[in-house]
């Protein structure tokens, strides 16, 4: 259940061309405890706190997204998906967006990867509603460790390691739905949860004792939408990603697609006569606009992390494939 959209040598290019719309600084880790010889990572989502505006509804009159609107951090146009929680923080329970309305506030914990239109747009990892004010909101994280302390209770490291959760016996485990079970034995590394606490102790990593915690169901592998693919490619060229010819907003991006686009970047290098794809027992099913795409990324070792006898190139893309391709690519324009 990764989120991670890149690391490696992507990672320094991402951080500093990003533009985040975030609502709080501490949200995430100081630059100022990295170096630049370090391999630093993304904060796994950011916290965006703001109004609805607008509401974007599909045929059925299902939620797609929402604009929403914040004195501080502009406007952000929040993509939601199947693969979106929603959250009650008041009742500690999930939310059914059916009845989201224009006027409401909402802590939205998005995707690091931010398009550079205007205005911006970013895919919704958890949406927190009915937002209590006078007590600890629900905060969406990655659980990176697990410790057991000397007394039995857990500290849980997220936020790149820069935050420190302590639960115990007195801490409430609830879960997101009821096809799950809900303990502290659920807590495990690479999970997400969402957790509830007041105060941060001012140390590093901070400190704080989450009151309830809330198990968030497996989504397995997280495929990248059009939103997110158009996020990373423009950080990597300031130029904006053709929507219309890869993926809409909140639509996965298939493989042929993905490649298709940092294939132009390249500048479209002709490939004739390569022949290597035929390994693949599916390559005949890569459409013809893409092939030259396909045998150029294939040449230059891009698809080296596909394994297998298929290539799957009508397929969705995972974050996880993208983030390896993306990796590779970057080592042909050092």
């Amino acid at each position: 259940m990764k989120r991670r959209i890149l690391a490696l040598a992507l990672t320094a290019a991402l951080v500093s061309a990003l533009s985040l719309p975030a609502a709080a600084a501490d949200n995430t880790a100081s630059a100022d405890t990295a170096t630049a010889s370090e391999s630093q990572m993304l904060p796994d989502s950011v916290l965006y706190y703001g109004e609805i505006s607008e509401i974007y509804r599909d045929d059925n009159g299902k939620v797609t997204g929402f604009l929403m609107e914040s004195e501080y951090a502009g406007e952000l146009v929040v993509q939601v998906s199947d693969q979106t929680f929603w959250i009650d923080s008041g009742k500690q329970t999930a939310s059914n967006p059916d009845d989201l309305k224009v006027g409401e506030r909402l802590y939205v914990f998005h995707s690091p990867a931010v398009t550079a239109s205007l205005p911006p747009q970013s895919a919704a990892y958890a949406v927190v509603r009915n937002i209590p004010m006078d007590a600890s909101c629900a905060q969406y994280h990655e659980i990176e460790a697990v410790t057991e302390n000397e007394d039995g209770s857990l500290r849980i490291t997220t936020s790149n390691g820069s935050l420190y959760l302590t639960v115990d016996a007195d801490t409430k485990v609830i879960a997101y739905n009821d096809e799950q079970e809900a303990g502290l034995d659920s807590l495990q590394l690479g999970n997400y949860a969402m957790f509830w606490y007041g105060a941060v102790a001012l140390s590093y990593p901070g400190q704080a004792h989450p009151s309830t915690v809330m198990i968030l169901p497996d989504i397995g592998e997280n495929t990248l939408t059009g939103t997110e693919m158009a996020a990373l490619l423009q950080t990597l060229t300031g130029e904006t990603a053709q929507l219309s010819e890869t993926a809409a907003d909140n639509e996965p991006v298939t493989l042929e697609a993905f490649v298709t686009e940092l294939w132009k970047m390249a500048g479209s290098p002709e490939m004739q006569g390569y022949w290597k794809l035929n390994r693949f027992d599916d390559a005949g099913k890569i459409s013809w606009g893409a092939r030259n795409a396909m045998r150029w990324a294939d040449s230059n070792g891009l698809l080296a992390g596909i394994d297998g006898d298929f290539l799957n190139p009508d397929g969705n893309i995972t974050e996880e494939l993208a983030k390896e391709i993306l990796a590779e690519y970057a080592g042909l324009t050092d």
